[in-house]
């Protein structure tokens, strides 16, 4: 494709007592048009998934593996993503990065939000990504041992078939990603966490202006340019959120593997049961009244209600201020904050948002 108008020069990175200072650069401007008509309402950074939403989930995620310092790009609902965010800043440094043409796809997306960045190296993620830690920190590491020579590092898993597929040479050589560039197999697939270094803003600038709109096609051209491109692979979970069957999967394994609430949350831990035999309070804010039945593994956030003989659970996340109804039955779901549901209404597979149930849907049983 001929993207490649410039060079690796050395990179200059600092190591602070926790490791190795550098920024993370989240995409979160789109519509999220897998999920409509749920992000119609809600961009897809603030769904909720185990207590915390997608993108304050991302931040903890990179905080964890030592990053501090973070450039969002934001659009669709961008103000309600800015308020948000805000409210998370603490000991982590956020910049928020207006994105007027976001429709125009992920590419103007980075390329915007590159333009507020000076760093010689950073990591590159989606908002609507689930990772561990650990996985995070290997990428940046590795990427890191060759600051001058190697233009990027692609955090590969094994295949999904949601994931794309990349390809790769013994030598740890990226060979193609959605196609193969070079000779090669098939090795796992990417939910596109990139360590790169500074050219690679070029790169995606001189592809834009040619009407390149996503990433792929600009990680084919720096092979096809015969840039280094490594990869590391992780056995680690992750998930890369398109859609609402992946939002619940990354709800079910996160909901799984929690020990212990955060804060004022009320969390039922897998295999524990949990029953209301009168109306009983949790840190004053969460509200189970008589009959009540909770089926762990459950997560209960502040101001929320469960109503006279209503069961939750398995694999359920109420997101502060949700309400349910007497006798009602949610199992494998999400409640968005202040969602509702009214009495003797069933849900299964779902995500709620206020009285709006998307996903399999709801059933109301009649008293």
């Amino acid at each position: 494709m001929g993207l490649l108008q410039t060079h690796i020069w050395p990179l200059r990175f600092t190591l602070s007592k926790g490791g190795i200072s550098i920024r993370a650069v989240i995409l979160a401007a789109g519509r999220g048009t897998r999920m409509k008509p749920l992000t119609d309402t809600v961009p897809k950074a603030m769904l909720p998934a185990a207590g915390k939403t997608l993108i304050e989930r991302l931040i903890s995620s990179f905080h964890a593996a030592g990053v501090t310092s973070f450039t969002v790009g934001i659009g669709w609902k961008g103000e309600m993503v800015r308020e948000h965010l805000e409210s998370l800043s603490g000991t982590n440094r956020i910049q928020t990065v207006d994105v007027p043409d976001y429709s125009r796809g992920p590419l103007q997306t980075l390329v915007t939000a590159l333009s507020e960045v000076e760093d010689e190296a950073y990591v590159v993620s989606a908002v609507d990504y689930v990772v561990e830690p650990a996985s995070i920190s290997r990428t940046v590491t590795d990427h890191l041992r060759e600051p001058n020579s190697r233009a990027m590092t692609l955090l590969l898993g094994p295949w999904k078939e949601s994931g794309t597929p990349v390809y790769a040479q013994e030598n740890g050589q990226i060979a193609g990603i959605g196609e193969q560039i070079l000779p090669s197999g098939t090795i796992g697939c990417s939910a596109m966490l990139l360590a790169v270094s500074r050219p690679f803003g070029e790169i995606c600038r001189n592809a834009l202006s040619l009407g390149v709109t996503s990433i792929p096609p600009v990680i084919n051209s720096m092979i096809s340019d015969g840039l280094i491109l490594r990869y590391v692979m992780t056995e680690q979970e992750w998930f890369d959120v398109d859609d609402i069957s992946s939002l619940l999967s990354a709800n079910h394994y996160l909901l799984q593997k929690m020990a212990v609430g955060s804060g004022s949350q009320l969390l039922v831990p897998h295999g524990s049961r949990l029953t209301a035999g009168r109306q009983m309070r949790h840190k004053q804010t969460i509200v189970l009244d008589a009959g009540a039945e909770i089926v762990g593994p459950v997560l209960i956030s502040p101001r929320c209600r469960v109503g006279k003989n209503a069961i939750i659970g398995p694999f359920v996340t109420m997101d502060a201020g949700s309400q349910v109804g007497e006798r009602c039955s949610v199992e494998r779901s999400v409640l968005s904050a202040k969602a509702s549901l009214a009495h003797n209404t069933q849900v299964k597979d779902s995500v709620v948002f206020g009285p709006s149930v998307y996903g399999m849907g709801s059933n109301h049983v009649a008293e």
